[in-house]
């Protein structure tokens, strides 16, 4: 048969060489070592260190509280900028209601400060006839070809007045005071109230909206 070669194991002289160098290794480290250590034998504790040590763990920790507070606030910082584009329009909703108010009572104006004034606006601004319950109506207060009476105001010109609008201009064009029997009429009240719903467009400065009762005039722009 042929011949067969044993696996011989290390010898311990072989241990000990690579024991020997690898701790030579890690000793090697200690001259990077910036840090010297003392030995504990001479280390010495005293009454005031400890004192010196307590104060100064109280300060830190009142530090370290502080800023954490002061990272965890938030900054307001205020900021004023001029705007300078006067000339863009801004629009403003409205969606007011008058339970006892009629459509033909209400105005609205906007005056600003540029002294451009707007009276009774409309376009962009719908107002909706309410009924005493405060809802919508559409409902017509005479038939069609019905002709109601004008009450005092009635002359040649106003023989018909078939709305609470029409009798009043009557009254109006007539210089007559709009009496309460006039308002107790059945062409006021088909419904009391008002709703104002849409837009006003407005320059980008400072003005007043006015929502107010009766009609306003416009005297040389003011």
């Amino acid at each position: 048969g042929g011949i067969r070669r044993r696996r011989v194991a290390a010898s311990a002289g072989d241990d000990h060489d690579r024991g020997a160098g690898t701790r030579k290794a890690l000793e090697s480290l200690k001259s990077f070592d910036v840090y010297t250590k003392i030995d504990d034998d001479y280390l010495r504790k005293s009454q005031s260190g400890g004192v010196v040590t307590l104060v100064t763990s109280i300060v830190l920790t009142m530090l370290f509280y502080c800023e954490l507070c002061a990272f965890l606030t938030v900054d307001v910082v205020h900021t004023i900028t001029v705007d300078t584009r006067t000339n863009q329009r801004l629009p403003i909703s409205l969606n007011i209601s008058f339970p006892a108010l009629r459509c033909d009572e209400v105005s609205v104006d906007n005056v600003d400060q540029s002294g451009r004034s707007q009276v009774n606006l409309a376009g962009a601004l719908e107002k909706i006839p309410l009924d005493a319950a405060g809802y919508r109506t559409t409902a017509l207060a005479v038939k069609q070809g019905e002709c109601l009476s004008c009450f005092d105001a009635a002359d040649d010109k106003h023989r018909c007045c078939n709305s609470c609008a029409e009798l009043k201009a009557a009254y109006e064009a007539k210089g007559v005071d709009f009496s309460q029997s006039a308002r107790e009429s059945r062409q006021c009240t088909d419904y009391v109230g008002c709703q104002i719903h849409g837009k006003v467009v407005v320059q980008k400065v400072s003005g007043n909206v006015h929502v107010a009762m009766g009609k306003a005039k416009d005297s040389k722009g003011k």
